[in-house]
């Protein structure tokens, strides 16, 4: 009868943190990132290696400006699954944001020697090689991201702000306004700047 009450207990407990992450879910979605953090923190509690758990409660404190907490949630995911492309991504974004371009790269192109058709890896190889000042390999990998997704703007507008460095105006700005009907924020004061 004892085990049966462990067992029974033990379910309850199992639901109740799918639940806890699920609903932290909902809260992410609706932007109520500090009770959405509460609920994965309790999800792991009962389940430490919860990678989807640990992954979303970092991207919450991204949210939140708290990139610390992120990054240490980023490497928590690669040591319980070492070939989490998410967490590799969102490295990448923690680096470049850091200007340490170098390992920004390292992680996105680890993405991308696993997965070649990952737009956003291309695009934030190609972010950081542009940083780094190499203009053809950054041109190479977003022309790369713009093939696999031609709806990811960001590569567009970086692309365009490349161009302009290179004296490609007019094709410069015809990635800027492609950037801007796909909704990216920074396109408009772009093409103001460079196009008019």
């Amino acid at each position: 009868m004892r085990s049966v009450a462990t067992i029974l207990l033990l379910l309850v407990l199992w639901s109740c943190g799918g639940e806890s992450a699920q609903d932290g879910d909902y809260f992410f979605d609706n932007k109520d990132f500090s009770k959405a953090i509460s609920l994965y923190t309790e999800t792991i509690k009962l389940h430490p290696d919860n990678v989807s758990a640990i992954y979303n409660r970092g991207r919450s404190y991204e949210e939140l400006g708290k990139f610390e907490l992120a990054y240490n949630d980023f490497l928590r995911v690669l040591e319980v699954e070492e070939k989490n492309h998410y967490a590799k991504l969102s490295l990448s974004q923690h680096f470049y944001r850091q200007k340490e371009f170098e390992k920004a790269y390292g992680f996105a192109k680890e993405v991308i020697e696993t997965n070649s058709h990952n737009a956003q890896a291309h695009l934030l190889a190609g972010q950081s090689k542009h940083q780094l000042g190499y203009r053809s390999e950054a041109m190479k990998s977003y022309n790369e991201a713009i093939r696999i997704d031609r709806e990811l703007g960001e590569a567009f507008l970086y692309r365009g702000a490349l161009k302009m460095t290179m004296d490609q105006k007019e094709s410069g700005c015809s990635d800027l306004k492609t950037a801007k009907r796909l909704q990216v924020a920074e396109a408009a004061g772009a093409i103001k700047k460079y196009c008019n």
